[in-house]
């Protein structure tokens, strides 16, 4: 595994949010993480790259304790796409270069340039290049906001909503994007998906988390009504779609 949580703990103060997570990322996998707003998944997420300290438990990056590890060192494995949009009046090139600082002490170098470029290639948006970062759509600017990440050359990518607030169209780009990443460049991938639909149909492997706990864990094939009713507290109705279940409220 690229990244493994083990019996991970957090409370904000004297209110608990997280309480003995475990779970695994494999390399090629993109994974959903599911639950209802404000069961932890964004904190959890934030634990996993050290963004937030957990109170007890540990997460491994390359069975490395990341809390002995330097944050420049982190960044270099794990990249993070945050649920907000910068409003930065830089170009889209720009944008994706600032995912070289971890491994550019000061200036960047040709190299940060170069694999600017063929990330920049690699995403297809060679005609947003030079426009300015807050005239792009939602779904423009998530892409380069996974490229920044992508710059970083990570192993593992971490996304909080990456499909929030998107039309259809741009969600399917999106989760296309990831799953490319995942397959073809075997990233491990964790992201914060609230459309249950859209991450059977997408991921290769669903994290439900419910009253500050991992509830179930597993193939999207395999949820069913009575999960999702334990972690959303509404009984779907389920059809078979493509041999994959569609839950309908």
């Amino acid at each position: 595994m690229i990244l493994s949580v083990e019996n991970l703990t957090f409370a904000y103060g004297k209110n608990p949010i997280l309480e003995d997570i475990s779970f695994d990322i494999q390399p090629g996998r993109l994974t959903a993480l599911l639950g209802v707003n404000g069961a932890g998944k964004t904190t959890l997420l934030k634990c996993c790259n050290r963004i937030l300290r957990p109170d007890a438990g540990s997460v491994f990056l390359d069975k490395t304790d990341i809390a002995i590890l330097k944050q420049r060192d982190i960044a270099t494995l794990v990249g993070f796409v945050p649920h907000y949009r910068a409003d930065v009046n830089i170009s889209v090139f720009e944008m994706i270069l600032m995912g070289r600082q971890p491994h550019s002490f000061w200036m960047p170098t040709e190299k940060d340039e170069q694999i600017t470029e063929e990330i920049i290639s690699l995403l297809g948006i060679e005609h947003l290049s030079q426009r300015p970062f807050q005239t792009l759509s939602g779904g423009e600017s998530q892409i380069v906001l996974i490229g920044r990440a992508m710059a970083q050359e990570p192993r593992i990518l971490l996304l909080d909503e990456p499909t929030s607030s998107l039309d259809l169209h741009n969600q399917a780009v999106i989760m296309n994007l990831l799953q490319h990443l995942a397959h073809v460049h075997q990233m491990g991938i964790l992201a914060i998906i609230h459309d249950v639909n859209l991450a059977v149909r997408t991921c290769d492997q669903i994290l439900m988390l419910k009253d500050k706990k991992i509830i179930w864990t597993g193939n999207p094939v395999d949820l069913t009504p009575e999960i999702i009713a334990t972690a959303y507290g509404i009984l779907p109705r389920v059809v078979k779609v493509d041999h994959l279940p569609v839950f309908v409220i």
